[in-house]
């Protein structure tokens, strides 16, 4: 399987290397349902961080002054 990374990801440094083989070790040892767990916490994760960035732009737009557009103000 590392083989494959490595044919796909090309050859890397030594500690890029080592952590892609860690992590598909890694992969390959874990069962279904952990795997289905971690992808449900990164897609929580993902979410709350979108989430985050739409409240933080909402803020700044109330915050930040407006003025008339340019094409209406012809």
């Amino acid at each position: 399987m590392t083989g494959c990374v490595y044919l796909v990801v090309g050859p890397v440094g030594f500690w890029p290397g080592f952590v892609f083989s860690e992590v598909i070790a890694w992969l390959s040892s874990t069962g279904k349902e952990d795997l289905l767990m971690v992808k449900k916490v990164l897609n929580e994760m993902l979410a709350y961080a979108d989430c985050s960035k739409k409240r933080v732009i909402a803020f700044w737009e109330a915050h930040l002054p407006s003025r008339q557009s340019l094409l209406t103000s012809l």
